[in-house]
């Protein structure tokens, strides 16, 4: 998906443990930014995936009052493209914005990035230090609570933070899009 002139490089945490989320889901926001990491480096570039737990301290000190205090699993996602304005960030997760001007894409990829971390209970952050600076996209995922000594006696349900509770219904004309999405 990025191609050849794109180096890539990963620095994944040792120290990760489990978060609750669908996997088809986290996904796609991999694969998501991956695409725009690869449209905003044409001529080549770094691509680089770091994760990292954020410990119940600093997880407390970059809180927004809308999450849960906790655990939470980082994923860092950033690139040595064109970089964002204040403006484009301003935007950025708004359906159907692009700044594509070529036509291609539908300007959902960031829209719906940002709806599946929100709704596995995560908080998804842009930044960029302006254009020709690159950009890197970070979302944080609750990490899920250890079970019960007795976990038989506790229903998994309760142990469950922030469960996604709607249903997204992906409507496209392209036959590869339809598979990808199919449910079994």
């Amino acid at each position: 998906i990025l191609g050849e002139d794109v180096q890539i490089r990963c620095e994944l945490a040792a120290d990760l443990k489990p978060i609750l989320a669908d996997p088809g889901q986290i996904g796609q926001v991999i694969m998501n930014l991956a695409v725009n990491a690869r449209d905003a480096m044409p001529r080549g570039g770094l691509f680089h995936l770091c994760t990292e737990v954020l410990s119940e301290e600093r997880s407390r000190a970059l809180r927004h009052p809308e999450i849960c205090p906790g655990e939470y699993a980082l994923l860092s996602i950033s690139d040595t493209g064109c970089g964002m304005s204040a403006q484009v960030k301003e935007h950025l997760f708004e359906p159907f914005f692009t700044r594509r001007r070529d036509g291609s894409g539908t300007g959902l990829g960031l829209s719906i990035t940002h709806r599946i971390v929100t709704q596995h209970g995560g908080k998804l952050k842009a930044h960029s230090d302006g254009p020709s600076r690159g950009s890197r996209l970070q979302f944080e995922l609750p990490i899920e609570a250890a079970p019960p000594a007795d976990a038989t006696a506790t229903p998994a349900s309760t142990t469950r933070r922030n469960r996604p509770t709607e249903t997204t219904l992906p409507v496209t004309t392209e036959e590869s899009h339809r598979e990808q999405t199919k449910v079994a």
